[in-house]
């Protein structure tokens, strides 16, 4: 499919008078999770991609969840936004 519209960065642009971004905390809650697996589950994007389906964890746009989809999520890295991932420990901390 075609995966240039992915936007799924843990905030919406309010375009109003002030134009600033707003927290998105369930896409927020979504960047979080998909980091976690990756990293300390070691689980492959398509195993990421299942586990979100399989637990209705919508898309931005409420659709599925693709293997693509979610490597460019990662290799996006967080450099462009500040996401709180879990530690091994359960603790959160800014990555």
């Amino acid at each position: 499919g075609n995966m240039s519209g992915v936007r799924l960065s843990g905030y919406n642009a309010n375009l109003g008078e002030s134009k600033f971004l707003e927290v998105d905390k369930r896409e927020q809650d979504t960047l979080k999770r998909i980091h976690y697996l990756k990293r300390y589950r070691k689980m492959s994007m398509g195993a990421i991609a299942r586990e979100l389906n399989q637990n209705g964890v919508p898309t931005k746009r409420g659709g599925r969840w693709y293997p693509g989809t979610i490597k460019l999520i990662l290799d996006r890295g967080t450099s462009k936004f500040k996401v709180e991932e879990l530690n091994r420990n359960g603790e959160s901390s800014l990555v």
